[in-house]
């Protein structure tokens, strides 16, 4: 296709979510699918606002953002 619908595409994507939890003060880590993780592990995502608030809340520390994975842009 063209550059505009290129870049449309780009611009309608929809917006994922992700959980980050904190471990120690000011120490961050998204929560995975894996059993033990990492911070190399990609982070699960959640499609809606809605999702990743409930998951979000399986955690003390649990806080959700937003992800924009830019490997896949």
């Amino acid at each position: 296709c063209c550059k505009i619908c290129t870049k449309m595409t780009k611009m309608t994507k929809m917006t994922k979510y992700a959980v980050m939890v904190e471990f120690d003060e000011n120490d961050m880590m998204y929560v995975t699918d894996t059993k033990s993780w990492t911070e190399l592990d990609k982070p699960k995502l959640y499609d809606t606002l809605e999702e990743a608030e409930l998951a979000a809340k399986l955690w003390k520390t649990g806080r959700v953002v937003p992800y924009n994975d830019n490997a896949s842009n």
